[in-house]
């Protein structure tokens, strides 16, 4: 089997190479634009989080919740272990204590019908800096929020 080609990628604004080891820089002679956390972080792009102080490590992945926010069901995408079910959601990932986010699941759980919304946020853990997509889908019939934590890229 052939090895999967990618383009390479470099930051538009500090022209930094983004390419993953594997890209292939032949490629129709040509490159991609992205931009790398730091400049991403100095313009101000996404909202930074710190979250260096909780005691869990990000468990990416899927998470449903209750309206009291206690964990019904946990699917990692990180190998990250731990007894999350019943336990409540803001006291494992401090996500929830940010106003938008709160917001934003306020807004979903108050809806008469489902809803659906994803963003993005700069999350600080300890010496890393990580962009991450955060979906927020609402079930009204089950009363019940699945919060989806995905990472984009680190450095």
């Amino acid at each position: 089997m052939l090895p999967k080609k990618i383009m390479p990628f470099v930051c538009a604004w500090c022209q930094k190479e983004l390419t993953p080891s594997n890209a292939d820089p032949l490629i129709n002679n040509a490159e991609s634009h992205s931009m790398c956390l730091k400049c991403i972080r100095e313009n101000e792009i996404f909202e930074e989080i710190d979250i260096s102080k909780s005691q869990y490590k990000i468990p990416w992945g899927e998470t449903k919740i209750n309206r009291n926010n206690v964990i019904l069901n946990y699917r990692s995408s990180n190998k990250v272990q731990g007894n999350f079910l019943n336990r409540n959601f803001k006291e494992i990932i401090p996500l929830l204590s940010v106003k938008e986010i709160r917001n934003k699941l306020g807004g979903l759980r108050r809806r008469k019908s489902n809803g659906h919304v994803d963003f993005c946020y700069l999350l600080k853990n300890q010496q890393q800096l990580d962009l991450v997509q955060i979906e927020l889908s609402h079930n009204v019939n089950e009363g019940c929020t699945t919060i989806k934590i995905e990472q984009v890229f680190d450095e």
